[in-house]
């Protein structure tokens, strides 16, 4: 099981790279793009902590997300209609640091410990 789920995490990699690197003009998306970078790297640390546990391959990952949305805004820069943007990396960050305190609270939270361990039998 573990196995699968270090795979849809990489999955999920590979899919926030090739949305992240389309036309700007073939995303027609009615929200804030800051809004969906939040949500979208909050997703990813809780997919992380899912995927590797609470252990120290999950604290490892947190600097690795932060630099891979550093790498997607780089990566942006060189398409002819991509941009990129601090304030997509302030999101990221801030997506990143929600992610971190979800992960830190069900840890504590006995209920939701219990469930995320009935999850992972």
């Amino acid at each position: 099981m573990l196995i699968v789920r270090q795979t849809l995490f990489f999955i999920y990699l590979v899919l926030m790279a090739y949305f992240s690197l389309l036309p700007g003009d073939e995303i027609s998306i009615q929200t804030s793009d800051k809004v969906l970078h939040f949500a979208a790297y909050t997703v990813m640390v809780l997919l992380s902590a899912w995927s590797f546990g609470t252990n120290k391959q999950f604290l490892f990952s947190l600097p690795f997300i932060f630099f891979y949305g550093i790498g997607i805004e780089l990566a942006q820069s060189m398409t002819a209609t991509r941009e990129p943007s601090l304030l997509d990396v302030v999101a990221n960050s801030i997506g990143i640091a929600i992610g971190y305190c979800i992960v830190l609270l069900c840890q504590k939270s006995t209920f939701l410990s219990r469930f995320v361990a009935a999850s992972s039998e």
